[in-house]
């Protein structure tokens, strides 16, 4: 949802359905993904904070087919 601004709550509730999760968590693990993104911790090419609010996926998004994903998948099961 490139653009789309997630509320922390709706994303936690989407994250963790059957868990009681604090705010703590959620921050924890963007923080994580954007280490693995290679996205400084302040945001910038992948995820915005939205301050008291959420975060917003702000880097481009490109769709693949079915069939391409397919493959996409399989090659990065090969590296495994």
């Amino acid at each position: 949802n490139r653009g789309h601004a997630l509320e922390k709550g709706v994303l936690m509730k989407r994250l963790w359905p059957d868990a009681v999760v604090e705010e703590a968590t959620l921050a924890q693990n963007v923080s994580t993904l954007r280490k693995i993104l290679g996205d400084p911790a302040s945001g910038g090419k992948y995820i915005e904070t939205l301050p008291k609010r959420g975060y917003r996926f702000i880097a481009n998004v490109r769709e693949l087919s079915p069939v391409r994903l397919k493959r996409h998948w399989d090659q990065m099961g090969s590296l495994n």
